[in-house]
């Protein structure tokens, strides 16, 4: 970690904002995960570490390292976000179980291909695309066949 600090701070001084002790330690917990996390994961994280920040100071803080595009929020529907680094990004989609709620990414040249070969069509300019899949993973599908096979039998 070492440009995201600059990046933020720059985007800070520009906003007439500082890089607060509170801020600072959210950054650093928030580049210390290579997961996806919503902010209650973070909060819970920063209290068992024992550096608890407050609730607003959190939320805050996501929301301004999305501004300044440091993490992107996923929205899967479930009544909260999810944040990723921003820096790590391949066009990537992401599978969602909606059982366990699970997130595992997926990466395949063919579908940026695709996307790209579909943006020139239309002669549109992609900044960013989503693709989300929902459904069940592995073991929540093999969880509910040996569920539905006890309840036959």
């Amino acid at each position: 970690m070492g440009d995201e600090v600059q990046i933020f701070e720059d985007y800070l001084r520009k906003h007439s904002l500082h890089l607060t002790a509170p801020r600072e330690t959210v950054l650093h917990a928030v580049f210390g995960t290579h997961e996806h996390f919503t902010a209650d994961d973070l909060i819970a994280h920063l209290q068992r570490a024992g550096t608890p920040v407050s609730k607003a100071t959190v939320y805050r803080t996501l929301s301004l390292l999305s501004e300044c595009s440091l993490l992107i929020e996923h929205d899967f529907g479930q009544g909260k976000k999810y944040y990723e680094h921003a820096s790590e990004l391949q066009h990537h989609g992401h599978l969602y179980c909606s059982d366990c709620g699970r997130i595992s990414e997926f990466y395949d040249p063919r579908l940026n291909a695709l996307q790209d070969k579909i943006a020139r069509q239309e002669g549109f300019e992609p900044v960013q695309f989503a693709v989300k899949i929902y459904g069940r993973c592995a073991d929540c599908a093999a969880k509910r066949v040996r569920r539905d096979a006890g309840a036959i039998g």
